[in-house]
């Protein structure tokens, strides 16, 4: 075995939807994205990349990963191996089993991806293409290395922010999962990662925390604050408040001016 050997390296732009897997490579398979959006899935993570990010498929591992419905990625990839692969990519965010870039590879850095594909369409020598392979790969080595778990916060944030602009609306976790581009499965893990409960009760405790600033506010009636914060109607609000507070929204607003006019004297 070479110490780095370039099996393939392509270009293509897909279309969208394309798909390809769930399948196992023999070899390490990077892609890099030139244009547009996809989805990348190991085993345990999903991951929606876009343009300037690049991913990497490792070898004996099962994964799967499509392109965007709306903007399709276009994308470079080169296959290799060599017993020193493993360290060349130590030097890069692929380190420690890092499976995708967190992005900025630029315009210009894009000429180093087709010199590679170009070096490889000509049958160039073995010593230019582990050159060219050396250069492509020397693009991600100063990137901080973008892990699952770091994958997970951001999907987090992400839903937390959606739950936030939206919780007004008749909001379906499989709505929250659509937007993130992950499946409700994964969501379900992380929120009960992060947050020791599901999406769902989540999404109930934060409409709960916003009925009870309304209802403290004063000025709002209980049919108002239930249909701000996303409650079918006011009985399904009621029901819900009691099971929470273990009474009902105008006991919780009488108890409130109760202690409001002691407080006063």
């Amino acid at each position: 075995m070479s110490a780095l050997n370039v099996f393939y390296a392509g270009h293509e732009k897909c279309p969208p939807g394309h798909a390809f897997g769930p399948a196992v490579r023999q070899h390490y398979l990077l892609h890099m994205i030139l244009e547009g959006r996809g989805i990348y899935q190991t085993r345990y993570s999903s991951f929606p990349l876009r343009k300037g990010q690049a991913f990497l498929i490792y070898p004996g591992e099962t994964t799967y990963y499509q392109a965007d419905d709306r903007e399709p990625w276009e994308y470079a990839w080169v296959a290799f191996n060599g017993y020193e692969a493993e360290e060349a990519l130590e030097q890069t965010c692929f380190a420690e089993g890092g499976y995708v870039s967190a992005g900025g590879f630029t315009k210009k850095d894009e000429s180093r991806i087709y010199e590679l594909v170009e070096a490889f369409e000509r049958s160039e020598s073995r010593l230019e293409l582990m050159g060219s392979l050396c250069r492509v790969l020397a693009l991600f080595g100063q990137e901080r290395k973008l892990s699952a778990a770091g994958y997970e916060k951001q999907y987090f944030e992400k839903a937390v922010g959606y739950i936030y602009n939206n919780y007004g609306y008749p909001l379906k976790i499989s709505d929250l999962a659509k937007y993130i581009g992950i499946d409700r499965t994964y969501l379900y893990r992380i929120f009960m990662d992060i947050e020791k409960c599901p999406p769902k009760q989540y999404l109930q405790r934060f409409r709960m925390k916003q009925a009870l600033q309304m209802l403290s506010e004063g000025g709002h009636t209980v049919t108002e604050t239930a249909y701000s914060c996303g409650f079918r109607d006011a009985a399904s609000f009621c029901n819900s408040f009691k099971k929470e507070m273990g009474m009902t929204p105008l006991q919780y607003q009488a108890e409130l001016k109760l202690h409001t006019s002691y407080a006063g004297r």
